[in-house]
């Protein structure tokens, strides 16, 4: 049994994984698997919001801290991209893979609709399914978030290159940064109300989370001084749930109002992650071990919902199974796929020299 917790272990032990952000992305992953059991709006998709933040402030990080301890230096976005796909693809091409075999043999007798069809494949293969039209497959509809978070990982170089570009980058990266998330929210209110593109699953519509992550890296990087006041700062904390709260009780409507969540819920999630930056405690490990093995979690809930609800419908039975199916697909995959392909990614591009968490 050692053997499968070991790489959990060393990953936990890590100085450079932050707890505070294992405790957020799994309360993301898991209220996203609640929700779809039971309520799809579940939060209203504002953990999708807080997914992307943290993933903006962790992959820029490093790139951002390279600039500043040497302006001239060339970004390795060759590098970049090897080291993101050695962490996404294995996984998720499994998933698409042995997924569609389970359907077609426990699913495809009695709903074949879920079955992803003819060329519908380059959608999901090459991430570009949330732009695509219907019809939807339901078991691997949740893949939207990946396509987003995809091409912000596609955008990035181009928002640093920006960045880089600076006459002075200190003194006028987070001024650029703030022009580039107002942009990407004065576009989401035209499509809205033009309603031309305004579906939430669109990346230019959930753009502004992931800047507002490299926001927050900028002032790790240029200003920590100054961010060192409003880390673990209870008052910001506190703010920030407040605004969420307050949002999700006053826009029962989400179709109709989702500009305005999907523009408050970044600034509020923001505030949350400052304010419990540096929290840990040892009542919440059972959070950090969910966020090892969230990625798979994720990848693989969606897929037995068709047939539990076949089989058992909405019931307290049903969870049971969904719950069970769920957490043992994400530590087989976890186990089987992600550790050894991440062993084979330090092997061959060695390790983040950071201080910031390693993905």
């Amino acid at each position: 049994m050692f053997f499968f917790i070991k790489d959990l272990q060393i990953a936990l032990k890590n100085s450079k994984r932050l707890p505070s952000f294992d405790y957020w992305r799994s309360f993301a992953v898991f209220v996203v698997v609640i929700g779809h059991f039971g309520d799809p709006h579940l939060m209203r998709g504002s953990t999708m919001d807080l997914a992307y933040l943290m993933s903006g402030a962790l992959v820029s990080y490093d790139m951002l801290k390279l600039m500043a301890q040497d302006p001239k230096s060339e970004l390795s976005w060759f590098r970049f991209y090897l080291r993101r796909g050695f962490k996404i693809l294995p996984s998720y091409w499994c998933f698409l893979a042995l997924g569609s075999v389970w359907l077609w043999l426990y699913v495809e007798p009695f709903a074949p609709q879920h079955l992803i069809q003819g060329s519908e494949w380059y959608q999901y293969l090459f991430f570009w399914r949330n732009y695509a039209a219907p019809p939807a497959r339901l078991p691997f509809e949740h893949l939207w978030s990946l396509c987003v978070e995809e091409h912000c990982y596609w955008l990035l170089p181009l928002v640093l290159w920006g960045f880089k570009s600076l006459p002075k980058p200190q003194q006028q990266g987070v001024w650029y940064l703030l022009t580039l998330i107002f942009l990407v929210v004065l576009l989401r209110a035209c499509c809205n109300i033009w309603e031309i593109a305004e579906w939430q699953n669109y990346t230019h519509n959930r753009l502004d989370s992931f800047l507002w992550g490299v926001l927050l890296a900028c002032l790790q990087v240029y200003y920590p001084k100054q961010l060192k006041s409003w880390l673990n700062n209870a008052y910001c904390f506190w703010l920030g749930i407040f605004a969420i709260t307050l949002v999700l009780w006053l826009q029962p409507d989400w179709d109709e109002h989702g500009a305005i969540m999907r523009t408050v819920a970044p600034m509020a999630w923001l505030a949350v992650v400052i304010g419990s930056y540096d929290f840990s405690s040892r009542y919440l490990f059972c959070l950090r071990v969910g966020a090892y093995y969230s990625y798979n979690i994720y990848l693989w809930h969606y897929l037995f919902l068709p047939w539990i609800f076949y089989h058992y419908g909405q019931t307290f039975t049903g969870f049971c199974w969904y719950l069970v199916c769920t957490l043992t697909a994400g530590f087989i995959f976890t186990t089987l796929i992600d550790q050894p392909f991440l062993k084979l990614r330090r092997f061959c591009l060695g390790s983040v020299p950071s201080k910031q968490q390693s993905l």
